[in-house]
């Protein structure tokens, strides 16, 4: 039985208003999400999803819950009339036989954005430079001091900036749930300090009799969310959730193990003097140490660079398709993530024995790859417990020496449409001249407000 065969189709009820195509459409973001994305990454980090039929009536009373709750720059989003639906689990709450919690069960969203420069020469990364070009429009207040490279660097210090700058300016790129309800994000206008306060505070009100400063607390409250989200994205995750590695030897990044066993600095036991000095960090520094083999952020990395060509190789290629599909209509169906030809991942991988055509169109499936692992969101699920003994998931410990199962998740898995390339062309010279323009403005460094954790 195909990968195709097995998804799940429930309460399909023939429908002539609801065309064959949108059918086809729902699976082609199922067979991409669970069956190209899934094998590259690893297949439990992406759950499976299911196609479920649904009333007009029922639509309409769903889009009147959402609107309200939208996000000011998703209003204008509706939800498809055409009556098919994709159900996902809650990955903001534990899976499985080990769902129940003594605790309240945190989860940490975060959109990482993609690790690495793709355009050597440039001085910025496509996030940072994304950032000058939203403030030149007006999309948002500030400037985020948030740079993917940091995360993906594989260094405690500036990873623990990167977290740092998450919570300073969450904008779209973090969000925190208790109890699957949103309790931190841009959109709701709740501080962060009470939140980690009450999630990682210290245990100890008081040290050797003295009361414990609000500073201190806040202070202590953030470093264990740093410490806690750096460990769950550089840990090697469980056998069960081992990646296939199947994009293992398409990058040329050197791969040797756990980058010295996870060993963190001072940064952790103590003030935060150390990150007082993060301006020492080059914006968009590319220099980056070994991520842990079989990590998330290491997975996510290999998939993201199997994108990674020139610019002039992926419009070139771009033009080939465009040409090739215009003689033949035939050959838009391999262009589908569905038509069967991406059952074997290894095909996608492989660059012999290939013509123009299936050279060209490699590339921009690799690129779709790409556009939408750097959009994609991570969900992280923090559950405290007493003991890791019987437990299969990850398990982290804070600064406190409490512990911590975690469920990872990789979600937002939707795949790009082609034109996705030119889209990105444009907007790239966009963000370009909107770098330029703050540069000679003398507006490049970010006017944020000093932030309350240093």
């Amino acid at each position: 039985m195909s990968f195709r065969d097995s998804i799940e189709v429930k309460n399909m009820i023939p429908n002539p208003a609801y065309p064959i195509g949108t059918l086809k459409e729902t699976m082609e973001r199922l067979v991409f999400s669970e069956n190209v994305i899934g094998k590259l990454l690893e297949g439990s980090l992406v759950k499976k999803g299911t196609i479920y039929h649904m009333e007009p009536s029922e639509i309409q009373k769903l889009s009147a819950i959402l609107d309200p709750i939208r996000p000011g720059n998703r209003l204008h989003k509706r939800l498809n009339p055409r009556g098919l639906v994709t159900g996902y689990p809650d990955c903001t709450l534990l899976q499985g036989a080990s769902s129940i919690s003594l605790y309240p069960t945190y989860c940490v969203e975060i959109k990482p954005k993609q690790g690495f420069k793709s355009t050597p020469n440039h001085k910025r990364c496509p996030f940072c430079l994304n950032q000058f070009l939203k403030a030149k429009n007006g999309k948002i207040a500030r400037r985020s001091s948030y740079c993917p490279l940091d995360l993906f660097s594989g260094s405690y210090q500036r990873m623990f900036r990167a977290a740092k700058e998450l919570i300073r300016t969450p904008q779209n790129n973090l969000r925190i749930f208790k109890n699957g309800n949103l309790a931190l994000s841009e959109e709701n206008s709740v501080e962060a300090i009470p939140v980690l306060n009450e999630w990682l505070g210290k245990k100890d009100k008081v040290d050797n009799g003295h009361p414990h400063s609000a500073d201190d607390m806040h202070s202590r409250s953030f470093s264990n969310f740093a410490h806690l989200l750096i460990q769950a994205l550089l840990s090697p995750l469980p056998k069960k959730s081992q990646p296939t590695s199947r994009a293992e030897h398409y990058c040329d990044r050197p791969m040797n193990g756990f980058a010295s066993s996870l060993q963190f600095p001072d940064i952790c036991n103590g003030s935060l003097e150390q990150t007082r000095t993060s301006s020492i960090f080059d914006p968009c520094d590319t220099r980056m140490d070994i991520l842990p083999e079989g990590s998330l952020l290491d997975s996510l990395l290999k998939t993201q660079k199997l994108g990674e060509v020139p610019a002039c190789s992926l419009y070139k290629a771009y033009d080939k398709l465009a040409e090739d599909t215009e003689k033949d209509v035939d050959l838009l169906d391999r262009l589908r993530w569905s038509s069967g030809a991406y059952e074997d991942i290894d095909w996608l991988l492989n660059d012999e024995n290939e013509d123009d055509f299936e050279a060209a169109l490699k590339i921009i499936q690799k690129y779709r790859i790409l556009a939408t692992t750097r959009d994609c969101s991570i969900m992280i699920i923090f559950d405290r417990v007493h003991s890791s003994d019987g437990i299969e998931d990850l398990v982290v410990q804070d600064l406190e020496d409490r512990l911590y199962r975690c469920q990872i998740s990789v979600v937002d898995l939707d795949p790009k449409p082609i034109t996705c390339v030119l889209k990105h062309r444009r907007r790239e010279r966009s963000m370009t001249e909107a770098y330029s323009q703050a540069v000679e403005n003398g507006e490049e460094n970010p006017q944020n407000s000093p932030c309350v954790f240093y």
